[in-house]
């Protein structure tokens, strides 16, 4: 379960825009129908020790307001779901400090991305401080193609990578 939740935490961009847009933020998920769904390989190594588990956010309503995902985890055959409900508004990056940006194309699987990627760093006040790099393109439902992360502090190190595997629009 605290895989989840540090999970959760790390993941708040997914469903922010990352392009620097003025208010309000337009959301990667705002322009789909339910039941599009984007699915991630998601690895972690937390002190010492390494884990996989697929981690799949499926659309399943949206407003003019706000949108509903559900956050599907598979591990060692165990699933956890869990839904959220997130207003259009809110600038979920808020809390990160953004860095340096460019423009890649990435390899994943066996396609070919056209994406733009982003460095950011978040210091919670408990000394701990989260470095994230996020690549994201438009063609994918949800935008994130990638992410790459590190965390640190309170006695933890933790490493961790989500990978696109696949996605549907619908």
């Amino acid at each position: 379960m605290r895989t989840l939740t540090v999970l959760l935490l790390l993941t708040a961009p997914l469903f922010a825009d990352t392009s620097g847009r003025p208010e309000p933020p337009k959301h990667a998920w705002m322009g789909y129908k339910p039941g599009s769904y984007a699915k991630y390989k998601y690895t972690t190594k937390f002190n010492g020790n390494n884990t996989e588990m697929t981690y799949t956010m499926t659309l399943i309503e949206v407003t003019k307001t706000s949108y509903k995902l559900e956050y599907l985890t598979e591990q060692n055959g165990q699933l956890n779901k869990h839904v959220q409900e997130i207003p259009a508004a809110q600038d979920q990056m808020q809390a990160y400090e953004k860095g340096a940006s460019g423009k890649e194309t990435l390899a994943v699987g066996n396609r070919r991305y056209n994406c733009t990627w982003t460095d950011y760093v978040y210091k919670q006040p408990a000394n701990a401080t989260y470095t994230m790099k996020l690549w994201t393109s438009p063609v994918v439902v949800g935008g994130t193609v990638k992410m790459e992360g590190a965390s640190n502090g309170q006695g933890f190190n933790m490493t961790w990578t989500m990978e696109l595997v696949e996605f549907q629009k619908k």
